[in-house]
């Protein structure tokens, strides 16, 4: 990682090309947006807390899903064979999404590829409503898998098209920890109801109802 780090770029400047849409030649070091935000006006702005609570709501069910599912198709009476299995083809279709879903986004814009890895993610919640077997689960693994992955794969170019990328660290820093936020309540608020209710499908429709606010 170190030395593949040494040949990064910082902007396309540096590489003597032009940023997207650009008709003036940018100079070496410049940002090149043609407009960005700083830090204070991002996190002043309602877009960023919206996109804030979007990746927290994310975060929050991506590790309850990770942490909870094999549990999920254990207590159901399946196998701990095919719940180890569901958890690696959740991994493999994550891996799909991360490749297929930025290389749609050249075509359709981050923002509209951010959506379809969101309604991945959310149709995979609400099927999980209505898994009982083990074919079920590999359809939740395949969406939930590509809509994770997309998700992930997107955040920064969702994020330097909303706010440019004068201060693009800084911003998916704040996001990041925001989702770290998510990502610690939803594994403890789904546990909770687990160990309140001795199911996991009040959990998961909760879920489900989050990603579609999201």
């Amino acid at each position: 990682v170190v030395v593949a780090a040494l040949f990064f770029r910082r902007d396309p400047a540096q590489m003597k090309r032009l940023p997207d849409n650009s008709t003036v030649s940018p100079v070496a070091g410049q940002v090149v947006s043609d407009s960005y935000y700083s830090v204070k006006e991002a996190v002043s702005s309602r877009q960023f807390w919206l996109f804030a609570a979007v990746w927290a709501i994310f975060n929050g069910c991506v590790q309850a899903v990770l942490l909870h599912t094999a549990n999920h198709i254990t207590d159901i009476g399946l196998s701990t064979t095919l719940a180890a299995s569901i958890i690696s083809a959740i991994g493999g279709f994550s891996i799909a999404g991360r490749f297929g879903l930025a290389s749609l986004s050249d075509r359709i814009g981050p923002r509209m590829a951010y959506l379809i890895s969101l309604s991945l993610l959310t149709l995979a919640m609400v099927w999980m409503q209505f898994t009982q077997t083990a074919w079920t689960f590999y359809v939740f693994a395949a969406l939930y898998g590509l809509g994770h992955g997309g998700c992930f794969a997107l955040l920064a170019p969702m994020l330097s098209r909303l706010f440019g990328l004068g201060s693009l660290g800084s911003i998916m820093g704040i996001t990041v920890l925001c989702g770290a936020l998510g990502g610690l309540t939803g594994p403890v608020a789904t546990g909770w109801i687990f160990d309140t209710t001795g199911s996991y499908n009040r959990a998961f429709f909760i879920m489900s109802i989050f990603c579609i606010i999201a």
